[in-house]
């Protein structure tokens, strides 16, 4: 927003933001409650995707003037990437994937590659908290494989994906 076009400074301009909050009510903060024009959603959770949008409001003659609203801001709050505890294989062609949880993930995607290969395979969709490995029973017995996974979570249909792991590589018997 330019404060010079309306002859002030930006905390002459701003008196206050329009916010829509995680239960989707809209609540109106007065610019005393910004702190220098800064505004930190405090009660915001990870994965989910926020809008947020500016007006500004300036009293000229006793009269009350209101800007469009600004284009709307999208921020999705990241997750914490998770952690592979263990990759191991215990028999011909079985490798077992084990990762630490994730906070306020509503599954997991686990993916598989054969090492050095280009392209990711989508390998198995965990959409449960409660299960933190995966066995992969299709291993090829001589190869090695390279795996990670991704915390997701689903908020009013919407889908957002974390961080990947980083790559854990093994060699199956």
């Amino acid at each position: 927003m330019n404060a010079g076009a309306y002859g002030g400074e930006m905390k002459d301009i701003l008196k206050e933001v329009t916010v829509l909050d995680e239960d989707g009510r809209v609540r109106t903060l007065a610019a005393e409650e910004l702190d220098d024009m800064f505004y930190e959603d405090v009660e915001t959770e990870r994965g989910v995707k926020y809008q947020y949008r500016l007006t500004s409001l300036r009293t000229v003659g006793g009269t009350l003037y209101e800007s469009l609203p600004s284009a709307a801001k999208t921020i999705t709050t990241p997750f914490a990437r998770p952690r592979i505890k263990s990759l191991k294989t215990s028999s011909r062609g079985v490798n077992t994937l084990k990762w630490g949880s994730v906070s306020k993930a509503s599954g997991y995607k686990v993916y598989r590659r054969v090492k050095n290969g280009s392209k990711w395979s989508s390998w198995r969709l965990i959409k449960t908290t409660n299960t933190l490995s995966y066995r992969d029973v299709k291993a090829r017995s001589g190869k090695t494989y390279q795996y990670r996974v991704r915390a997701y979570r689903t908020y009013h249909k919407n889908t957002v994906n974390g961080t990947y792991s980083v790559k854990k590589s093994i060699r199956t018997i």
